[in-house]
């Protein structure tokens, strides 16, 4: 494996038991690498296995056959204290901002929460890095003792990504974590997104359906139909030359706005 490869799924498939001893496959034998401080976005229709696809790269579920191989180690087999490191390394922003964080706790210890839990600095070093977070994510210093029913949509989704980023994690899985948000605070979290990469050296796991949304933060692109990677390509390389029929129906459905002519 490439030493510039941080993760990659190695013939992984996964299958959910159904009742009268039958299994939906919801990946299915399913190979790809992704690169350390890129963006690569995930995208297909909904039941494609996207969101199933991410969680079996995270460990957040066991793969039925095939490998998980982050930054070179096996962690297909890892689990309890064993797999505990990787798991500090790989951390999620989640669809809906209002349900993924806790309305009974004040932002402050919403954001310290993964760093108290590995008792990674003392009370004082704490609410210093939890104000560099809410900076980071371009929030005031009054957030921290504040709930999150105060906030707005996008900044719920800010203390999300501030939550995220507290351990300083080698990768990050948003999981349609702009699809909840307005447009014009998607285009500010998307902006913010591509600003942590840059200055954290972040790999992103952008998973969508959104192929607008999609074409401006991505890298590359990988394109899921019925459990299976259908194409992968750069981003630029897939919208102008798309190789399969369904990665070009995907993209004739990208809404455009036509203007007429009321003069």
């Amino acid at each position: 494996m490439s030493e510039n490869v941080l993760i990659s799924a190695r013939n992984v498939t996964k299958s959910f038991k159904l009742p009268g001893n039958k299994r939906h496959i919801a990946v299915d034998n399913v190979s790809l690498e992704m690169y350390k401080g890129e963006t690569l976005a995930l995208v297909g229709e909904s039941g494609c296995g996207k969101s199933t696809l991410a969680k079996l790269l995270m460990r957040l579920l066991d793969a039925d056959s095939g490998e998980i191989i982050f930054d070179g180690t096996d962690i297909s087999a890892l689990s309890g204290r064993a797999l505990r490191p990787f798991r500090k390394r790989m951390q999620m922003v989640f669809q809906d901002p209002a349900s993924s964080l806790d309305p009974r706790m004040k932002v402050r210890d919403i954001i310290a929460e993964p760093l108290e839990v590995w008792n990674a600095l003392g009370k004082k070093e704490t609410d210093e890095r939890v104000l560099e977070l809410l900076e980071m994510v371009e929030l005031k210093e009054s957030a921290m003792y504040k709930y999150p029913h105060q906030f707005s949509g996008g900044q719920k989704q800010r203390i999300g990504i501030a939550r995220a980023i507290a351990l300083n994690p080698d990768l990050i899985v948003c999981d349609e974590s702009v699809s909840a948000l307005d447009v014009s605070v998607q285009a500010q979290i998307l902006n913010l997104l591509k600003r942590l990469k840059k200055d954290l050296g972040l790999s992103c796991l952008f998973i969508s359906h959104d192929l607008s949304v999609v074409n401006f933060i991505a890298d590359r692109v990988c394109v899921m139909q019925a459990r299976k990677i259908c194409e992968i390509n750069d981003a630029k390389s897939l919208y102008e030359h798309p190789e399969r029929e369904y990665t070009r129906y995907l993209l004739s459905s990208i809404p455009t706005i036509q203007v007429k002519n009321v003069f």
